[in-house]
């Protein structure tokens, strides 16, 4: 069972933030930007999905019109050249931020000399607006609120002689308003915070974390369980990045599983807001696989969907090296229940969209959708 902690009005001396308030831009690059050079075309090619999805490719954010399949570059700066950053990051994240205005971004650095790890809010030429936090940990996760007047961080600090997994929440000033310690049954319990977690209108949060997702009271930091999954704790199967749909009605997860031949199953599940009715959405056809790998998800704005790539699935064919398939881009309808999808000939009935883009293959339209990064919004 786990054990929180709440500490609202003091973080421990180890996690100080050294804060910075925002002072004006870093500065874009002052570049126009780069965009795919798709052939133009004024045909709907995905069916009726309308907006964009949002993406990082390496220290680059992408949108990509879901209508044309084209891609362009947002912001149109590289997220390294943006705010007093020295080099040294090893992965910057970026998403559009709560009214997509502008981009939040956290990143970790990959050496251990000085911060470990930034979050920040920047407009649409990449200057710095408004906040910057430095922590001496490792992010696991950064999000603004969905009002935008605060920003939930999860971490794990490696300085202590046993690493421990946080859930802390600042206002815009970055005073501290909340704060969690998860603990568990076990010497590292880092390797089960998850990297996700998701805001509620009203200011409650959705995390993973062991083999349970929570929910909070609005704009604080402790969580009771809405769903648990079977077995002990530190062994699959367990829940991962919870996503809130946008009524509020319902949360999609990735439910990972471990098979008896050595591969993980990861897929995606959904169940109502308070823990009810917890069911999978999509498989792909056995007949055809080994595993199978749901990785990046979104909903769409409208809740009428939720997009996912699904990749790394393995061919059932003789010899000991089955044949790997790339990620391949869905809009699975959000009330589906265990649907069967066909990613050989990716024609799918169930109301199943197989979702084409020209973001791998600027020259032809392709449903492989590999970017370098786990990041996937589906925004207006």
């Amino acid at each position: 069972m786990n054990t929180l902690r709440k500490e609202l009005t003091l973080v421990p001396i180890s996690l100080v933030m050294a804060i910075l308030f925002g002072c004006g831009g870093g500065g874009g690059s002052g570049d126009s930007g780069t965009t795919n050079p798709n052939p133009p075309s004024d045909q709907k090619i995905n069916g009726d999905l309308t907006g964009y999805l949002y993406t990082n490719e390496e220290y680059e954010g992408w949108k990509i019109n879901l209508e044309s399949g084209r891609a362009v570059q947002s912001p149109q700066v590289v997220f390294s050249n943006t705010g007093a950053y020295d080099t040294g990051w090893e992965s910057i994240n970026a998403y559009p931020n709560h009214n997509s205005t502008g981009f939040f971004l956290f990143g970790n650095r990959a050496y251990s000399q000085g911060p470990s790890s930034f979050f920040t809010e920047i407009d649409s030429s990449g200057n710095q607006i408004g906040l910057r936090g430095l922590l001496p940990a490792e992010l696991r996760g950064a999000k603004l609120s969905n009002d935008g007047n605060y920003v939930a961080v999860m971490f794990v600090d490696k300085t202590l002689s046993r690493q421990r997994a946080q859930l802390i929440i600042y206002d815009r000033q970055l005073q501290l308003i909340s704060s969690a310690t998860l603990e568990e049954e076990s010497e590292d319990n880092s390797q089960f915070f998850e990297n996700g977690f998701d805001w509620l209108d009203d200011g409650q949060i959705i995390y993973a974390y062991s083999k349970s997702i929570y929910i909070t009271a609005p704009y604080d930091a402790v969580g009771i369980p809405l769903f648990t999954a079977p077995g002990k704790v530190g062994e699959y199967p367990y829940p991962a990045e919870p996503r809130v749909s946008p009524d509020g009605a319902k949360i999609a997860f990735q439910y990972r599983d471990e098979l008896d031949n050595g591969p993980n199953n990861s897929t995606i599940w959904v169940m109502n807001v308070d823990g009810s009715d917890p069911h999978q959405i999509a498989h792909v056809d056995q007949r055809d696989v080994t595993y199978q790998s749901f990785n990046q998800f979104a909903w769409s704005p409208d809740g009428r969907y939720i997009m996912a790539t699904e990749g790394g699935t393995s061919q059932t064919v003789t010899g000991p090296n089955p044949v790997a398939n790339p990620n391949r881009l869905y809009a699975i309808p959000s009330d589906s229940r265990d649907v069967t999808m066909d990613w050989i000939s990716c024609e799918n009935g169930n109301g199943i969209i197989c979702v084409r883009t020209y973001f791998n293959s600027p020259e032809s339209l392709t449903s492989t959708f590999e970017p370098y990064s786990s990041v996937l919004e589906w925004i207006e």
